[in-house]
């Protein structure tokens, strides 16, 4: 594992990046307890996880009307992940949508701070929803 992980930081070095933004997850949120058979969509915060690196989660949106709806109707019956995205995803209107603000190791005062200056900027674009 260190092997990958000084590849990755030689090219985040190399690029000169203060953070990265990733998804939080690779969908729509999910209501509670649903979401035993979808760790897979996790993917993101296992791999700053696993590279040691400080993280950060941020509400960005949230789930607006219709978006909590995904149309599975193409996918064979036997993809059980697709289908229980669907399931999983049904009446999340309002709920947050999230992105990690990532920094390299022993960074956490600077991703901090990315996500201060995200605040920041998200607030004057898309006022927060009450």
């Amino acid at each position: 594992m260190q092997v990958e992980q000084d590849k990755f930081h030689k090219v985040w070095n190399d690029l000169q990046l203060d953070g990265l933004i990733l998804p939080g997850l690779a969908t729509p949120p999910f209501q509670h307890g649903k979401a035993s058979s979808l760790v897979v969509t996790s993917l993101y915060a296992f791999i700053t996880n696993l590279l040691d690196l400080p993280t950060g989660v941020f509400p960005m949106t949230t789930v607006r009307p219709g978006e909590d709806i995904y149309d599975n109707s193409d996918c064979p019956v036997n993809d059980k992940i697709k289908h229980d995205m669907a399931a999983a995803i049904r009446g999340t209107e309002n709920l947050p949508v999230g992105v990690q603000i990532v920094t390299k190791p022993f960074e956490d005062e600077k991703c901090l701070q990315l996500m201060q200056e995200l605040e920041t900027i998200i607030k004057k674009i898309d006022p927060p929803r009450i």
